[in-house]
């Protein structure tokens, strides 16, 4: 099977430099928090919360273990995991989102314990926690009530799902909470139920692209309920026709979407 990059060679390496600047510039948790503070002068906005993926130390703990193979890297990768354990203290994850919940730190803490298995104990504890706030979760069930956030792969069950199916050993709080996620999407992807304010989204972030991924991830891995493989089939039956399949008037690397679809 031929192997196509998913980025050109100068493009990649540019990447390389960029995380490599940003690896050099952040390579400390408390330069990373000095940083923050500047930043957080220089505009009315400020994002950064300590423990999250993706404005926060466990996402710099996934840029330092990837920036470099060297131990150096992931020494700076466990310190970054230990800073975002520590920012729970001030700033407790109340949700469980990944992009800036209790998922996206579980996806980080698992990925750098496959180098440090001393982390396993507090992921299983993060997944316990993980499984008791979906259990928790009040996920609308009345079509045009639905927002994006209760089922996407950035903040909702899509993205918790795949978290979750990664959990190891699967308790039986987690096995529920993951059967939880899985029927609020096969609900979703039912009749169009993901459409917000008229429209339905296709991309992965926060349509149905994602939620076919996370039922597909699901599925893969054997983890099922009842209409799952219908609504996956329905979703990419749909993401095909709405689908430019000859990749746009002007050519192009392959097939595009529309970012969205009048529901």
């Amino acid at each position: 099977m031929t192997v196509v990059p998913s980025l050109p060679a100068g493009l990649a390496a540019r990447a390389d430099a960029v995380a490599g600047l940003i690896a050099e510039r952040l390579d400390t948790p408390a330069r990373a928090d000095a940083a923050a503070v500047r930043a957080a002068r220089q505009t009315d906005t400020s994002f950064w919360a300590g423990a999250s993926l993706s404005e926060g130390h466990a996402g710099l703990a996934l840029l330092h273990r990837h920036a470099a193979e060297r131990e150096e890297g992931q020494g700076r990768a466990r310190a970054f995991t230990r800073a975002a354990f520590a920012a729970t203290g001030q700033s407790p994850l109340h949700h469980p989102g990944l992009f800036d919940g209790t998922a996206g730190l579980a996806f980080a803490l698992q990925d750098v314990s496959r180098d440090e298995p001393r982390f396993l104990p507090s992921l299983g504890r993060l997944h316990e926690q993980l499984a008791r706030q979906v259990i928790d979760a009040d996920w609308p069930r009345v079509p045009g009530a639905v927002a994006d956030h209760h089922h996407d792969l950035v903040y909702g069950a899509a993205g918790i799902a795949v978290q979750l199916c990664a959990a190891a050993p699967a308790t039986p709080l987690v096995e529920e909470a993951l059967e939880r996620c899985l029927r609020h999407l096969v609900w979703v992807a039912a009749d169009g139920n993901w459409a917000v304010g008229g429209r339905l989204d296709t991309g992965m972030a926060h349509g149905a692209a994602g939620i076919a991924a996370a039922l597909a991830a699901a599925w893969r891995l054997g983890r099922r309920v009842p209409g799952q493989r219908a609504a996956l089939d329905e979703l990419t039956a749909w993401l095909l026709a709405v689908g430019d399949g000859a990749g746009g008037a002007g050519g192009g690397r392959g097939p595009r979407w529309p970012r969205v679809v009048p529901a």
